[in-house]
């Protein structure tokens, strides 16, 4: 999958979009470390009628929600099949479910299969909804007529209220389905473990979408929010979210990288695992911060890099020197830039609110220069294409953009200087590159001393003239 993803990319397709461009396969062959203390795991093994299954939906005990793991997708077909095979007291494959810490139970397995039981009882129990007046997780769930009955087809075509009191209670409420559940205590690390072996069964859930399970919370809450604004969508060219929370999961690496790089180790999985675990109940204060801290990232995106953020600058080879944007937005990329302006954002803004705006202009004019001489040399190259979340390829994206970023703003009068000076030499030699005389844009732009005067190269053309 990930040579595909390569391959694509190189192909340079007219359609704009997303990429990823994660060597997704290695980050999963890295083991988690999980102490061997802790590598024993606890599981409960019972039957539960659907009564109290339904008593602990109701109440919000049980946890089953349209977001949750992924949206409900069953047909009717499918639904009334596994209805029917309760009817006709067929075992069924267990629910498993994991407790939280408020004692919560958290459908981690089986989430289609009990929406599509809730929707078909749902009848039995909506006058509940009328009376109390009160909000019900169950009250918008659209109720299931049987179809495509094999078996029982007198059935087809019908509601719950069709059978008899006497039987749904036999038949239904007392039928009993095998709950796997697994103790609140257990070590996170292996939770995650014993999830992830799960998924490759029959869930086919991501990595975000496991978090999504694991870690319930206010910080899941924040994150699932921001992926969502119109803002942070724009910049990736969509109209909505990924139904695989994979906008979710960049939301979460810009923090992650951003409250502890220092910290960071490989697989990147267990990196974002601990991220979510130590923010997982942020109290409203944390929240607000770290609100903050994306909007405000996102928001110098916007103003000084536009259109061409979280894009790829690829410089020119023997028969055009002259480099280019790539029209795809990779999220290796938007991890440097994202959270990069994070990372400054405090001395970027003192700097701003001092500056005119030609000061202003100037110096967006030269961090676009300064980030495109950063993605463009060899070690950066290499580090969007193999082993992408390795720590040496981690600190070979951020550790030369941060370099960069600090000098820019750490020196607003000598960034100026160096602006207006790239500026008045492309003027003089009218955007012409000094070696191969042809058009320089002034992204590329390199400064050079050719024959002893201040001229302009390409970045190929540079780097061609002087290899060692």
């Amino acid at each position: 999958m990930y040579k595909k993803k390569i391959a694509a990319r190189n192909q340079e397709s007219d359609i704009e979009e997303a990429e990823t461009i994660i060597d997704e396969e290695e980050d999963n062959m890295i083991p988690l470390n999980i102490p061997l203390e802790y590598q024993n795991i606890n599981v409960e093994k019972r039957d539960f009628t659907i009564r109290e299954l339904w008593n602990r939906y109701a109440n919000r005990n049980l946890i089953l929600e349209p977001d949750f793991q992924r949206h409900y997708v069953w047909d009717d077909k499918r639904a009334s099949r596994f209805v029917e095979s309760l009817i006709l007291g067929l075992p069924t494959p267990p629910i498993f479910i994991a407790e939280e810490s408020t004692g919560q139970w958290t459908v981690i397995d089986g989430h289609q299969r009990l929406a599509s039981l809730f929707r078909f009882m749902r009848p039995l129990v909506s006058h509940v909804a009328k009376v109390a007046g009160v909000e019900v997780p169950w009250a918008n769930l659209a109720p299931l007529v049987l179809v495509n009955l094999e078996i029982k087809k007198e059935l087809n075509g019908q509601p719950v209220t069709s059978i008899k009191s006497s039987d749904r209670d036999t038949l239904l409420w007392q039928a009993k389905i095998s709950v796997v559940k697994l103790d609140k205590d257990a070590n996170e690390g292996m939770k995650y473990a014993l999830f992830a072996r799960l998924n490759q069964g029959s869930l086919s859930l991501n990595n975000q979408e496991l978090r999504n399970c694991l870690y319930r919370g206010s910080y899941n809450v924040l994150i699932s929010q921001l992926s969502d604004t119109s803002r942070y969508l724009n910049l990736w060219k969509k109209s909505s979210s990924d139904r695989r929370m994979r906008d979710r999961e960049r939301v979460l690496r810009f923090f992650a990288f951003l409250h502890r790089m220092n910290e960071y180790a490989s697989p990147l999985r267990e990196f974002l695992n601990k991220e979510m675990k130590w923010y997982q109940d942020a109290d409203p204060q944390q929240i607000v911060q770290f609100r903050s801290e994306f909007i405000d990232a996102l928001t110098w995106v916007e103003q000084l890099l536009g259109d061409k953020a979280f894009k790829q600058y690829k410089i020119g080879d023997e028969n055009k020197h002259e480099g280019h944007w790539v029209r795809n937005r990779y999220d290796l990329i938007y991890d440097v830039e994202m959270v990069g302006f994070g990372e400054f954002n405090r001395q970027l803004t003192e700097t701003w609110g001092h500056a005119s705006s030609y000061e202003k202009d100037l110096f967006k004019r030269l961090m676009l220069n300064r980030l495109v001489s950063v993605m463009t040399t060899e070690t950066f190259v290499a580090s969007i294409n193999e082993g992408t979340m390795r720590v040496s390829a981690v600190k070979a994206r951020f550790d030369p953009w941060f370099h960069e970023f600090e000098l820019l703003v750490k020196d607003f009068s000598g960034t100026l200087d160096e602006a207006k000076t790239l500026f008045e030499v492309r003027q003089q030699n009218q955007n012409i590159c000094g070696y191969c005389r042809n058009h320089v844009s002034e992204e590329e732009a390199v400064l050079t001393n050719i024959n002893g005067i201040q001229n302009i190269a390409h970045i190929y053309c540079y780097k061609s003239k002087h290899k060692r």
